[in-house]
């Protein structure tokens, strides 16, 4: 099943079920090998693929519980970064699990996700063994 956000006139992003066989690797390449394949070993994982209308893969974004708080992991395709994707993918999540709140932990060496995230209004509350803590309510 599908879950559809209009994204501008005519243009829609899905959330396609992660298939670890058929998925891993492409989530391994977009993320530059740093995809973190722990998650599922975490609380109520649930990975995707976001697709366009036309069923190209733009990235991954998924959801875990840690301490009963959701957190998320997300990797864009380099093709498709710089287009304002991160907050659509994460709207799209939040709709999808019926989220108040999203919880990240980017990396505080990736300059460009902590700058993309906090453009996208996830406020930062602190660090934590090398990464940023943030949350933004939806």
């Amino acid at each position: 099943m599908k879950l559809s956000l209009l994204v501008e006139e005519g243009e829609k992003l899905s959330l396609i079920p992660f298939n670890r066989s058929r998925d891993l690797k492409y989530w391994e390449e977009i993320g530059n090998g740093a995809a973190d394949t722990h998650v599922f070993t975490r609380e109520k994982p649930s990975m995707y693929i976001v697709t366009d209308g036309q069923e190209n893969r733009l990235g991954v974004v998924g959801l875990f519980y840690q301490e009963g708080k959701p957190w998320t992991e997300i990797a864009i395709d380099p093709k498709y970064r710089g287009h304002g994707l991160l907050s659509k993918f994460y709207e799209l999540l939040a709709k999808k699990h019926g989220l108040k709140r999203l919880w990240i932990s980017p990396n505080i060496s990736n300059t460009a996700s902590v700058k993309s995230h906090e453009k996208a209004g996830f406020v930062r509350v602190g660090e934590e063994y090398g990464k940023v803590i943030a949350y933004k309510d939806f």
